[in-house]
This record gives C-alpha cells, sequence and structure tokens, in this order.
C-alpha cells in the first residue's frame, strides 16, 4: 500500500512543479499590478532620482474604480 501512496505522491508533486512553473509568469505579473494598485507606481531608481532631485512622484489611482466594479460584479 505504501508503494501505491508514494506513487501518488510522485504524480502529484510533478503536477505541482508543472503548475507552478506554467503559471510562474502570470503570478509576477500580478504581483506587480497589485503593487501598482496600492500605489506604488514608481521604479525604485526612478523613485529615488527624482526625490533626490527634488521632484514629486504623483500616483493616480483610476484603477481602483474598475477593481470595485469587479467585486461588485458590475
Amino acid at each position: 500500500m505504501t508503494n501505491k501512496n508514494d506513487e501518488i505522491l510522485q504524480i502529484a508533486r510533478e503536477r505541482l512543479d508543472e503548475s507552478a512553473t506554467a503559471d510562474y509568469e502570470n503570478r509576477i505579473e500580478a504581483e506587480d499590478d497589485l503593487r501598482f494598485l496600492t500605489g506604488d507606481q514608481w521604479p525604485e531608481e526612478e523613485k529615488r532620482a527624482r526625490t533626490a532631485e527634488g521632484k514629486p512622484c504623483l500616483v493616480i489611482n483610476g484603477l481602483s474604480q474598475f477593481v470595485r466594479d469587479l467585486q461588485s460584479g458590475l
């Protein structure tokens, strides 16, 4: 019985690995989108350069209205 369980676990691990690999780019882009949505819209290097020059880093979040629409089911 242990042999069968080991085989099932091995298949499950392989499928999990395939799934994570196939979806990797989507997850990275989703994290970037969430950061953008929360107001982190400037690349760090550019933000530092603007701050050093005394320039503002304006954030205009026009996405929140669309997120609310999606959450409410349109």
